[in-house]
């Protein structure tokens, strides 16, 4: 139906970059169409070379193919066109740890998080990208921080199992209706 919905803009107003990057994440997220979704995301950034979440949709098409150099440039320019959004500047930490360089990564995340302390996403890249004892602990403790301030608790929780078991903790969880969660 996303699939269709993003066509019909299209075919409804030629101009516009947008129902392209909508197409692009439909082929990419559900068909996997990689090729597909990496010409979409082109289109886009052809149609409208300021728009940042173009470069990013065209980032995570990049990156799914395995070209993450390409995605690096695609990314950097959206973090260059709104320098505020987290999820922007997350995946700029997440696409250096997909090269290997994983310093690089980690002081990117590490200067999302001073921007943007209680976002999910850039904390959830902060455990992933944690790659030592004491970078793990770091990840264990922004996930207790995050699932402390959501009610989305189902999720964040599973990012605190994550940074736990990330760090080599044998699990076990106690949950209650509150906002507790003991590890």
């Amino acid at each position: 139906k996303a699939k269709s919905t993003a066509q019909k803009a299209i075919e409804l107003d030629l101009k516009l970059a947008e129902p392209h990057v909508a197409l692009c994440m439909c082929l990419l997220q559900g068909e996997r169409d990689l090729a597909e979704a990496i010409r979409e995301a082109q289109r886009a950034v052809e149609m409208n070379p300021n728009l940042a979440i173009a470069y990013h949709s065209l980032c995570l098409a990049y990156n799914c193919a395995r070209r993450s150099e390409e995605a690096l440039v695609a990314v950097r320019r959206a973090v260059e066109l709104d320098p505020l959004t987290p999820l922007y500047q997350a995946h700029v930490g997440w696409v250096l740890h997909c090269l290997g360089r994983d310093e690089e990564a980690w002081k990117t995340l590490q200067s999302s998080l001073e921007i943007h302390p209680n976002d999910y996403y850039v904390s959830r890249l902060v455990v992933y990208c944690g790659n030592t004892p004491e970078r793990q602990q770091i990840g264990i403790e922004i996930s207790k921080r995050i699932a402390s301030l959501t009610k989305t608790q189902s999720v964040t929780r599973g990012l605190l199992a994550f940074a736990y078991a990330k760090a080599g903790t044998l699990l076990s969880i106690s949950m209650s209706r509150s906002s507790s969660c003991t590890i």
